[in-house]
């Protein structure tokens, strides 16, 4: 498992063992760190993101996706941020300006919220058969994601 793990796996490790890596996007989002996936987000005025645990390949972020979660990140409690840095404008703007600003900081509290709940939820599908790695086809836990964060009390973000 590699979780918040920011080297890239060699070939000698990858084809010997099976890893899952943490991708802070749905499996068809955007690659990179998390702080270049929100980024990219905000630069397409995307209305939802998520959670990827992918099998480790030499495809950085691409390797066959194992489970996913889906997750809002333009509602009505911030509509006001994304009408403070429309898409447009987030374009023109170098990460570490997007990464300044409430939105960015809203997103990513969103995604935080949901990762230690989805990786709990992943190990359960595999440890109780219900998710083979990899699978025919990628396991969404998005209810069982919100079930557990609406289990754990007022999201803080």
């Amino acid at each position: 498992m590699m979780f918040g793990y920011m080297l890239i796996a060699t070939e000698a490790l990858y084809g010997r063992y099976t890893f899952l890596n943490d991708h802070p996007a749905l499996p068809d989002g955007p690659v990179g760190t998390y702080q270049e996936v929100i980024a990219e987000l905000i630069r397409a005025g995307a209305r939802e993101s998520g959670c990827m645990m992918n099998v480790v390949t030499g495809d950085v972020d691409r390797g066959p996706a194992v489970s996913f979660c889906r997750y809002g990140i333009r509602d009505a409690a911030n509509e006001a941020l994304w009408a403070a840095l429309p898409p447009a404008e987030a374009a023109a703007m170098h990460l570490d300006a997007i990464m300044a600003t409430p939105l960015y900081a809203d997103i990513r509290a969103r995604g935080v919220a949901r990762e230690r709940p989805f990786l709990v939820e992943t190990l359960r599908a595999v440890a109780e058969g219900r998710l083979a790695v990899p699978p025919p086809a990628p396991l969404d836990l998005t209810e069982a994601v919100e079930a557990a964060l609406a289990a754990a009390g007022p999201a803080v973000y």
